[in-house]
């Protein structure tokens, strides 16, 4: 699990993913709801935000610290029309242009008046969005109903994914990829 930053490796035949760094910001319900807080660990993020910190230090949650295989990228909805409205989580498959738009919105360049670097993001955005399964997750906003949106995305990987289970997938061996960013 990462928080804010997954970076998308090229490893020749497949993409990896790798998190950044082994922390996660939660508000305060969420940590109560999805954490025994006797355990402790948490922090506050910052002065400016009730968020706590997280750490993913194999307690509660753990962190990979290798690139890991990826099998699908799900867009949660933001469409603020019918996102918290939804009653049913719905996951539905991007096209190859939209897979691209989203990839873009969701990256972040520091110098973005530097037409080289630029053109090579675009570039790769758009090997990625041709190479990757990337939906979009609708979903209750509902803390009590998280199970049933993991359940629906354990599903969908299972029926998804074409080459391996999504268990193989998730147990390769993924020692060899190369640290190629993509």
């Amino acid at each position: 699990i990462c928080d804010d930053c997954l970076v998308i490796d090229d490893c020749g035949s497949r993409l990896h993913a790798r998190g950044s760094y082994p922390s996660v910001r939660l508000w305060p319900d969420a940590a109560a709801a999805l954490l025994d807080l006797r355990q402790g660990g948490l922090t506050p993020v910052a002065e400016y935000t009730e968020k706590l910190r997280v750490p993913v230090d194999g307690r509660a949650l753990r962190f990979c610290e290798g690139p890991t295989p990826l099998a699908r990228v799900y867009v949660l909805d933001g469409d603020s029309s019918h996102a918290g409205d939804t009653s049913e989580v719905r996951i539905n498959p991007l096209s190859r242009r939209e897979a691209f738009l989203e990839l873009l919105k969701h990256s972040y360049r520091l110098d973005v008046r530097a037409l080289p670097s630029l053109r090579d993001d675009f570039d790769r955005l758009a090997r990625a969005a041709n190479r990757m399964a990337i939906a979009r997750l609708a979903f209750p906003r509902q803390l009590a109903r998280l199970g049933e949106v993991r359940d629906a995305i354990v599903r969908d990987l299972d029926r998804r994914v074409s080459d391996a289970p999504i268990g193989a997938i998730l147990s390769e061996d993924s020692a060899s990829c190369s640290t190629r960013r993509s």
